[in-house]
């Protein structure tokens, strides 16, 4: 059974924290999100990814999928093109979601 970080929300950091330390050594080169960033899309579990997914910036590329749990306002707000100027490679229409 996976643990979703939502079940275990002070346990989160544990993942990126561990990406960012094995970088070299795993030669990671890119992360993918699969979905579901968050369990119920509140702004407290969207402050707490962007403070822990964010730390790959600059880092090692990656890139995020929205999930059925994660709403598109919220997924926009965070991750959106705004946020990321300069890695930002293409979307379709207005919305990151696309």
């Amino acid at each position: 059974m996976v643990q979703r970080h939502y079940h275990y929300p002070d346990q989160f950091h544990k993942i990126y924290d561990w990406i960012v330390a094995n970088k070299e050594a795993k030669k990671i080169q890119y992360v993918m999100g699969l979905g579901d960033i968050t369990d119920r899309s509140s702004q407290e579990e969207w402050d707490r990814a962007y403070a822990q997914i964010s730390k790959l910036d600059g880092v090692v590329g990656y890139s995020l999928c929205r999930g059925n749990h994660d709403s598109f306002t919220h997924f926009n707000a965070t991750f959106g093109k705004g946020n990321y100027p300069d890695s930002f490679d293409g979307k379709y229409g207005a919305a990151v979601d696309n």
